[in-house]
This record gives structure tokens, C-alpha cells and sequence, in this order.
């Protein structure tokens, strides 16, 4: 709680002093004079035959009447045919800032030189696809009502040129930290999800491969995401110019593969689709992938025509691959939810918001020509969530099965050391009982002989008090031999019902001897396979321990009913119970509650009831009392 505490003083202080930084500042300066929006310019178009331009000939008035009069809500202007360059001439009027600057968004234009006063204050070209250029100059003063020429040269393919919307003069700070507000969201963006695809990745390769499916895909399609973000934006070109052409590479190597990780997700995740489907889709755009790749590698190694082909095709075969990629995954997609298929829905969801999205921006850049697009990143966003959460899904699902068939393999494990166990004990058993049985009886055939002739009756007491021990260990060396070879050679159809209306017979003297009822229900059209001797071997072993464990008074029933194909017999008293440490050990050789007890006579009742095909288990609790379940296979009557 104190940790909290200081946390939240932390947080407080450090507001405090942000605000006492911010508002001097605030006061101290008055804000600088709105923007002003030029809305209209000259333009001059040039033909290709045209020499090199010189700057003094355009300012020579003989050749006012080639400009033309340009509107900056006409958006970008069409070029003339035959014409692939033009002079741009923009009137500035008095400038009323401390530091003036001038903001333009110029399009389709490959090579731009803006000049002022005769003096050239900026120059770009490019040699490239990328001709999206956000211009922001910082004027001098000795600028102040002097024309500003913009030469600009488009590419050959390209049928626009020219400036995009109004030209903007203003305060050059205020400008420049609206002009990286206006982008610096694509570089967040795109650098967090290049962070975490990366980070991702790396932390990959420290898990075992079994865990690499859908993770691997997820990962590459976020790093794809990412360097797309990245790369379009026109920060980076602005302020990182010198790599441009690597930007735009970057982008394109993107572009291209982000439709097979899409396909490779899908696979890993949902299936190889209807007659694997997307299987084939994603070794077909697999190969569209890396043949454009190569492709790429050759247009840069020879350029001319080469590059020239591959920047005029490649945007049609990323946007025919998007088209009929995406049509295929809806068609799944839409399978797959008509099905019930929980990750489908949760991933058409995602993409059903990332779809809404760029169909109303869509909508809204069609009714207002001015808007610029920018809700779409957050819709793939969207869709990337959904599938991060498919991904969640699919990976707690994994843990949860490992964790199921650990348990399994737990109790199997445990299973197979109890029946090598058991093996080992009925070894033993057999060969020491046959050795031990024999010489038991010889030695109470002579303590008889010697009791009836004995005259002392005291002599006789100890003689019968030894016959009874000899018993006792006769009758332990009968559960060996059981235990050793429970095997039921002779086999009929029990019925259950008369099975245990003999063993109430039996034990019903022994219940009341020690205070308890026992009491029988069963359904007479109940039958098993087995021993009918064994069997009433099994289940009087369970009822007797069931006895001696009732306190003065108490009541014992047994139950028996049919479930689906298989009898269960419910043993069930008011003892005094187990505990849970105690029920995992029942069963176990030697394991008794009893002061005189050996384990012997449940490990038979386990081994009968196995060798029938049958299975017990037990449910108890401490000072309540226990209930023990039989289960076995039901017989049928022909």
C-alpha cells in the first residue's frame, strides 16, 4: 500500500511540475496569427521535347500568357497529353509571422525544384514508384511578396501532376508540429508493431518448435503490418530521405508477403480449408511472393526497362492477390461460421470491423474529396487483435489438452507401477504359500491329536488358542494364493440379486453382532459374468471392513442398479470414514487402518473384480462415512 501511495505522489509531482513548466510560456508568448490557406496559382505545362528549364526564362514576363490560372480544390491536376513536366508559379503575400514557412502536399511528381527570389531552396528526385511528397520550407524575411517557382517533372505512366489541396503559409513551428502530429502516429504505429513481431520472434526461438505454428505466421504478418505502416508514411522521406529508395523497397517486399502470412495463419489455425483449399492458395501465393521478390532483385541489379515493368505491374499483382485472397478467406471464413466454429467467428469479427472501417472512409473520400484516410490503420488493428485472441485461444487450448494428458499418463504411470508391483507380490505369494500351507497343517493336525489327549483343560485352551492362530495364517495364506491367481476358471451368468441376498445371509449375524443393520436393494434382472465364489469373495470383503468400521450403532447398504451397459454395486456406511491420503493408498500391499489388518483382503477384492472386467472406486469422508462403487460389465441372457 505505501508503494502505491508513493507511486501516486510520484504521478502528482510530476504533473505539477509539467503545468508550473508549461505556464509561464504560455503566458509569456501570444500565439502566433492562423495559417493562411493560398487557394489559387499559375501553372505552365512543358512538353517532353522541352530543353532543361531555365528559371530566368519563366520569369521573363513575354511568357505570361502560358500560365494557366490552378485551383486548389480542383485537387491534382490532369496532365496535358504529350506533356510530363510543368512550372508552378504561387503568389505570396506579406508574410506577418516571426518565422514564416510555407506547407504543400505535391503528388505524382518525381523531380521537384522550388525556387524564390532566384535562389533555389529546395530540390528532390526520385527515381522510384513513391511520388508522394509533404513539403514543409522555413522562409527568410528578404522572401517577403516575392513569387515562389515550383518546377515539378512526373513519370510518363503518371496522367496527374501538381499541387494537392491549398498551399498553407503560417508560423513555422506551429506548422511543424502540426506536420509531425499529422504523421508521427504512422511511425508509433508501425515501430510498435515492427517491436513486438521482433520481440516475438526472437522469444520463439527459446520454445520448443511444437509451439511455433500460428505464432510464427501471427508474428511475421505483424512485422509485415508494421514495416507497411512504416514505409508509406511520408515522415520517414522527409526527414530520412537519404534511404528513401530503401523505404520503398522495404514497402513493396511487405506488401507482397503479407497475403501469405495471412494464408499460412489461416492454415496453421483454422485448417487446410474445403478440398485444402488453402493449402494451394498459400503455395500460389508462396511462389507470387518470392517471384516478385526476385523480380525486384533484377530491377534494381539492371534498372532501364526492367525496373520500369516490374514498378508498373507489381501494384496490379498485389492488388489481384489481395482481391482474390481475400474473397477465398471470406468464402472460408463464412464456411467455417455456418459450421459453429468459434475461432472463424472471432477472426470475422475482427475483420467484418476492419472492413467497416474502410468502406465508410471509402465513402467519405468519395463524397469529400479532401479527406484523408486515416481510420483504416486502427481497423487492422482490429483484425490483428482478433487473431492475437484466436492465437490466445488456440494456445491455452494446447496447454489445457498437455495438462489433460499429463494427468493421463500420471495415472497410467501409476497404474503400470501398482500392477508390476503386484506381479512381484503374487510371485512372492505363490511360492511362499504353497511352501508355508503344508507344514501349517501337519502342525495343527498334531496340536488337535495332542488337545484331545491332553487332561488339563488349561492345556487344551492353548492348544485351541493355538488352532486358531494356525487358522488365522492359514486363512492369510488363502488370500495369497487368491491374490496371487485370482483367475475364475469357471465362469456362469450371476444373478446379482441372489448373489447378495446370500451375502446379507452371511454378514447379517456379524452387523448385528456390532450394533449395525444391513440392508439390500437390488433390481432382479441384473447379471454378470463371473465366479459366483469369488464374486461373494469380493464383495464380503468390502462389507466386512464396512462393519467393523460402524461406531455402536450404524447401518450399512448395498445397492445395486444397471447404468448405461454396466452394474454398479453401491456399498455405502455411516462409519467413521477416511481420510484422502488414506483412500489414495487402498488397495496398496500391507496398507490397513486396522491394528490387526494386512491389506491382504482389499488387494483380492481389487484383483477379483479386475480379472471380471469390473472396476472400483471409493468415496469417503472423515467421521461421515465411506461408499464404495463396483462397476461391471452387464452380462446378457440368451
Amino acid at each position: 500500500m505505501r508503494e502505491v501511495l508513493r507511486y501516486i505522489r510520484f504521478i502528482v509531482l510530476f504533473f505539477v511540475l509539467s503545468i508550473s513548466l508549461m505556464v509561464p510560456r504560455a503566458f509569456a508568448s501570444s500565439p502566433p496569427p492562423p495559417i493562411t490557406h493560398i487557394e489559387q496559382w499559375y501553372i505552365q505545362w512543358l512538353d517532353e521535347a522541352s530543353q532543361e528549364p531555365v528559371l530566368a526564362d519563366v520569369m521573363d514576363q513575354e511568357h505570361m500568357d502560358s500560365w494557366i490560372l490552378a485551383s486548389g480544390n480542383d485537387r491534382v491536376a490532369d496532365k496535358p497529353d504529350g506533356f510530363n513536366s510543368a512550372w508552378i508559379k504561387i503568389e505570396v503575400p506579406a508574410l506577418n509571422w516571426e518565422n514564416p514557412g510555407i506547407m504543400m502536399d505535391v503528388n505524382y511528381a518525381q523531380q521537384i525544384r522550388i525556387y524564390t527570389d532566384g535562389y533555389l531552396i529546395y530540390e528532390d528526385e526520385r527515381n522510384y514508384g513513391y511520388e508522394t511528397n509533404n513539403i514543409l520550407l522555413k522562409l527568410s524575411p528578404h522572401y517577403y511578396n516575392k513569387p515562389i517557382y515550383i518546377y515539378l517533372k512526373g513519370s510518363a505512366d503518371a496522367s496527374l501532376l501538381g499541387i494537392d489541396g491549398s498551399v498553407k503559409l503560417g508560423d513555422f513551428q506551429s506548422m511543424n508540429s502540426k506536420y509531425l502530429q499529422k504523421n508521427i502516429l504512422d511511425i508509433i504505429l508501425g515501430g510498435t508493431l515492427v517491436f513486438v513481431s521482433i520481440s516475438l520472434l526472437i522469444c520463439m526461438l527459446f520454445v520448443n518448435k511444437i509451439y511455433w505454428p500460428g505464432w510464427n505466421s501471427l508474428c511475421l504478418l505483424m512485422l509485415s503490418l508494421g514495416v507497411m505502416t512504416l514505409t508509406i508514411s511520408p515522415y520517414l522521406y522527409a526527414f530520412f530521405g537519404k534511404s528513401s529508395r530503401v523505404y520503398y523497397y522495404l514497402f513493396d517486399i511487405s506488401s507482397t508477403f503479407i497475403m501469405t502470412w495471412v494464408f499460412l495463419f489461416f492454415e496453421q489455425i483454422i485448417g487446410k480449408g474445403t478440398s485444402r483449399i488453402l493449402k494451394y492458395c498459400l503455395r500460389v501465393q508462396l511462389f507470387i511472393s518470392i517471384g516478385s521478390m526476385l523480380w525486384m532483385l533484377l530491377s534494381i541489379v539492371f534498372g532501364g526497362e526492367v525496373l520500369h515493368l516490374y514498378e508498373m505491374i507489381i501494384s496490379y499483382i498485389f492488388a489481384a492477390s489481395v482481391f482474390i485472397g481475400n474473397l477465398i478467406l471470406i468464402s472460408v471464413l463464412a464456411l467455417y461460421c455456418v459450421r459453429r466454429n468459434r475461432e472463424s467467428i472471432i477472426i470475422s469479427m475482427g475483420f467484418a470491423l476492419f472492413a467497416l472501417t474502410v468502406v465508410s472512409e471509402l465513402a467519405i473520400y468519395l463524397t469529400h474529396k479532401d479527406y484523408e484516410m486515416f481510420y483504416w490503420k486502427w481497423g487492422t488493428l482490429f483484425f490483428i487483435f482478433s487473431l492475437i485472441v484466436v492465437l490466445i485461444r488456440r494456445i491455452i487450448y494446447n496447454y489445457e489438452q498437455m495438462m489433460l494428458y499429463s494427468r493421463k499418463l500420471e495415472v497410467f504411470n501409476n497404474e503400470l507401477q501398482r500392477s508390476e508391483k503386484m506381479e512381484i507380490i503374487s510371485q512372492l505369494a505363490a511360492s511362499v504359500a504353497h511352501e508355508v500351507r503344508n507344514p501349517l497343517q501337519v502342525t495343527r493336525g498334531f496340536l488337535q491329536l495332542i488337545g484331545h489327549r491332553s487332561a488339563d483343560q488349561k492345556d487344551k485352551n492353548y492348544m485351541l488358542l493355538a488352532i486358531d492362530e494356525l487358522d488365522r495364517a492359514s486363512s492369510i495364506i488363502t488370500d495369497f494364493l487368491t491374490f496371487a491367481k485370482p483367475q475364475v476358471e469357471m465362469t456362469t451368468i450371476l444373478n446379482i440379486a441372489e448373489e447378495l441376498g446370500q451375502i446379507e445371509a452371511i454378514l447379517s449375524p456379524l452387523a448385528t453382532i456390532q450394533g449395525g443393520e444391513l440392508r439390500v436393494e437390488s433390481n432382479f434382472e441384473l447379471y454378470v459374468r463371473g465366479n459366483s465364489s469369488k464374486f461373494k469373495q469380493a464383495i464380503i470383503n468390502i462389507v466386512k471392513n464396512s462393519i467393523e468400521a460402524l461406531p455402536t450403532k450404524g447401518s450399512i447398504d448395498i445397492i445395486a442398479y444397471q447404468e448405461d451397459s454396466t452394474v454398479i454395486i453401491r456399498i455405502s456406511d455411516n462409519g467413521v470414514g477416511m481420510e484422502e491420503s488414506e483412500l489414495e493408498r487402498l488397495g496398496e500391499p500391507y496398507f490397513s487402518n486396522k491394528s490387526k489388518g494386512t491389506g491382504l483382503g482389499l488387494m483380492v477384492t481389487f484383483r477379483i473384480i479386475e480379472v471380471m472386467n469390473g472396476r472400483i472406486y471409493f468415496n469417503s469422508i472423515k467421521g461421515v462415512g465411506t461408499e464404495a462403487f463396483v462397476s461391471l460389465p452387464i452380462a446378457e441372457i440368451q
